[in-house]
């Protein structure tokens, strides 16, 4: 919250302003990323709610890079980043990073793995690097 409200406050936002903002966006987070049952009709095509928002949490690469609004998915409309297939259910395998299989489940060491050596995400497939490296 910190990095994204603080450029506003040194912008002059007032820290009323900043505070509710900040709740409100944590509020948004908690409810995009629950598991909970809640529908709304054709307006979930707009607000950007966890049933749509799911899409962006497939593991794989072009077909999770969708539905990056945070309240709204109007730029994802406008953008063509907006994916959403309401018959589509999901399982735990369908969700987090295929590059990154073994993860760590510990809310520590997520925080830490993106500033480890093993954190990295390779640039090319291991296939190809094993490739050339042999050759």
């Amino acid at each position: 919250m910190t990095a994204g409200v603080l450029p506003l406050l040194l912008l002059g936002l007032p820290v009323t302003v900043a505070a509710v903002l900040a709740l409100t966006v944590a509020v948004q987070l908690l409810l995009q990323h629950s598991n909970a049952d809640y529908r709304i009709g054709p307006i979930g095509r707009v607000l950007a709610l966890n049933q749509g928002h799911r899409f962006h949490h497939l593991k794989w690469a072009g077909i999770g890079d969708v539905n990056f609004g945070l309240f709204t998915l109007i730029w994802d409309h406008l953008l063509r980043t907006y994916s959403f297939d309401p018959s589509r259910t999901f399982t735990s395998d369908d969700l987090g990073m295929a590059a990154k299989p073994n993860y760590p489940t510990g809310y520590l060491t997520q925080l830490t793995e993106p500033f480890r050596p093993s954190g990295a995400c390779a640039t090319t497939p291991a296939v190809q690097a094993t490739a050339s490296s042999s050759s």
